[in-house]
């Protein structure tokens, strides 16, 4: 009879999960803000402590997000006495240039009067709670401050073991020499090697001898398959099958 082989192919798959915002932040578009008011720092300090968090002092890039900070600092920074914050724009690296510490295209500024050329008085940008204008002050006063870190520095990447896949395949027997296997029957056949011609007796003693009978054959397919793989000279009482079947008398 048939063998059956069974293939068991496992495999994990990575799955990456939208995290939302931390708790302590608040989410704006792709990134979340953290409204650091309990921990002045100066300009240098707080862009490291918003590296810690894994971004950089907020960069701003257009009216909507100046506006976001403004409208969200005066409940963020409740009862403090600051009247201005740190974001991450300064001309410290090249004072003819204000660049974001985040490394971020600088292409929106919203400078109070007077205030983008105002290179005596600092080199770092605070934005006023008053109105939400910038002005230059000196990187080296404590002030309150706000990072910005991509919602994807959250993301969580978890792998899923899935359940296992089965493929199962027919194994075939092999049959010994000098027998062949014929799938339909599930049997092996063979043919005696005689110089002379033997009666059917003698003929069946030798297939008994391979554990075998004298074939018998119940179909046109059975029959097509002994014609073809054994030479025609040879006569069906020359014939042999291995498995047991009720015998075939002629």
């Amino acid at each position: 009879m048939f063998k059956t082989l069974l293939l068991f192919i496992c495999f994990a798959a990575a799955v990456k999960v939208k995290a939302l915002c931390p708790n302590g932040s608040v989410p704006w578009h792709t990134d979340c803000y953290f409204f650091q008011h309990n921990n002045t720092a100066i300009f240098p300090d707080a862009d490291s402590a918003c590296i810690d968090l894994g971004g950089h002092l907020a960069s701003v890039h257009n009216a909507f997000t100046n506006a976001f900070l403004t409208k969200n600092v005066p409940n963020m920074f409740h009862g403090s006495s600051v009247s201005d914050f740190w974001i991450g724009y300064t001309n410290v690296m090249n004072w003819k240039d204000w660049t974001w510490m985040d490394g971020s295209n600088s292409d929106y500024t919203d400078w109070a009067p007077g205030q983008q050329s105002n290179f005596t008085n600092g080199n770092c940008a605070a934005v006023r709670l008053i109105d939400g204008s910038w002005k230059a002050d000196d990187c080296f006063k404590r002030k309150p401050y706000v990072c910005k870190v991509k919602k994807s520095f959250y993301d969580v990447t978890t792998t899923t073991t899935m359940p296992p896949t089965t493929t199962t395949t027919k194994k075939f027997p092999t049959c010994p020499w000098p027998f062949i296997y014929f799938e339909p029957t599930h049997s092996c056949y063979g043919v005696g090697n005689w110089t002379n011609s033997v009666n059917w007796t003698q003929a069946e003693q030798y297939c008994q001898a391979f554990g075998a009978h004298s074939a018998s054959i119940h179909s046109i397919e059975e029959l097509n398959f002994i014609g073809c793989r054994f030479s025609k000279n040879e006569s069906f009482r020359d014939i042999i099958s291995s498995f047991s079947a009720p015998m075939w008398n002629r």
